[in-house]
């Protein structure tokens, strides 16, 4: 069951957000996770100075951090607040464990390894999508304000656990196989038109 310390905090976020975030909290709660896989296919893409490997490393963190919350959901059931009559279903949202956040978890595994990579700017701007998002699921009735902070650690944990380098071995890996499929599929083609001089700064 919820925290009193959930229960105290989620109307204050419910309340404010449904007056003053309403145009946009739905998209962000459900979309905004979208910038995850753009960027790293961005990072893929664009091949320079450590690209893909630490973009490999960020999605293996990300599924890291995904499978794990969904361990623990397993494992620990927790009511959403729409279940227990806190807010509605806007979202409409399956009726299952709201411990820990999934969205939040992937995203902050995200942000957290760009950050230890050095990628301050594009981590940034995931740390803030993050923010928002996790704000946004639980104005939305889907989370505790809990939730969020436990799928942000789970998040950043994962991000550690690569950084350590003990999966470091099966990152090359990955990146060799990702290299393969994309030499193949011509992807290679789209990434070298990209690290050449744009159209406008060659005229």
């Amino acid at each position: 069951m919820p925290t009193q310390f959930d229960l105290s905090l989620f109307p204050f976020i419910h309340g404010f957000a449904a007056e003053t975030l309403a145009p946009f909290e739905t998209g962000a709660a459900d979309w905004l996770i979208a910038l995850v896989p753009f960027v790293l296919i961005a990072l893929w893409l664009r091949d320079r100075n450590g690209d893909r490997t630490d973009g490999a490393t960020a999605a293996i963190a990300a599924g890291m951090a995904l499978a794990l919350s969904g361990l623990i959901s397993f494992l620990v059931f927790e009511p959403r607040p729409f279940m227990i009559g806190l807010a509605g279903n806007v979202l409409d949202h399956a009726a299952d464990s709201s411990f820990p956040s999934d969205h939040v978890a992937v995203m902050a595994a995200v942000t957290a390894s760009l950050t230890f990579a050095g990628r301050s700017r594009i981590a940034a701007i995931l740390a803030t999508a993050t923010v928002f998002v996790g704000w946004s699921r639980v104005a939305l009735g889907v989370h505790f304000p809990t939730d969020v902070v436990a799928g942000a650690s789970i998040g950043v944990c994962a991000a550690g656990f690569l950084r350590s380098g003990l999966l470091s071995p099966f990152v090359a890996f990955v990146v060799r196989v990702g290299e393969t499929v994309s030499a193949m599929m011509g992807l290679d083609k789209v990434s070298d038109f990209i690290r050449k001089p744009s159209f406008l700064r060659s005229r």
